[in-house]
């Protein structure tokens, strides 16, 4: 099931951006906004894990079976709350679910409880560090050259694929899932 973000955060800021590719005054922050929330975004696609700690909801069947939560690493589970065929939301406690988030922030939930529900959603905090200055140097320096790659070849007529030293940097902490 999809995840919708609640609070993206970039993994580097733009001023960082902007220092790296030497622009000075001459920066324009709105250009390089979108560019360091791309490069983020490929990081934790490639490496299949959030980086900077933002809130997640995920939707979820209902039923008695353990079901997982999408993205990784999980934090904590904030809430739960049952849908009904109308669309209104009601909380669930504690008591009603029961959640497990394993060393590596895999997390499965499993119902105990859902009524005459139709869906579920547990929102969840996500991420591998609280805020961007936590991140390992390798990620950060990985979504700074990534940026940097995208603002110099913004005006190529056809994509250029990005270093391979940016997927060297971002490889350790990449996680395949098998299934």
């Amino acid at each position: 099931m999809a995840l919708t973000p609640i609070t993206p955060t970039a993994a580097v800021s733009v001023a960082e951006l902007a220092d790296w590719l030497r622009l000075g005054e001459a920066a324009d922050f709105a250009v390089l906004h979108p560019l360091v929330r791309a490069a983020t975004q490929m990081c934790e696609t490639y490496i299949g894990q959030a980086l900077v700690a933002r809130d997640v909801v995920q939707n979820l069947a209902v039923g008695g079976d353990w079901q997982a939560i999408s993205h990784a690493p999980v934090r904590a589970i904030l809430s739960v709350s049952l849908v009904d065929g109308l669309g209104n939301a009601t909380p669930l406690t504690a008591s009603d679910y029961v959640a497990e988030i394993d060393v590596l922030g895999d997390a499965r939930l499993r119902l105990l409880r859902s009524g005459s529900a139709v869906a579920s959603t547990v929102t969840c905090r996500i991420g591998m560090a609280e805020d961007a200055g936590q991140l390992p140097d390798a990620l950060r320096q990985g979504v700074i050259l990534c940026a940097a790659h995208l603002y110099e070849s913004r005006d190529a007529e056809a994509p250029l694929a990005p270093p391979a030293s940016i997927a060297a940097l971002w490889q350790i902490w990449r996680r395949v899932r098998l299934s």
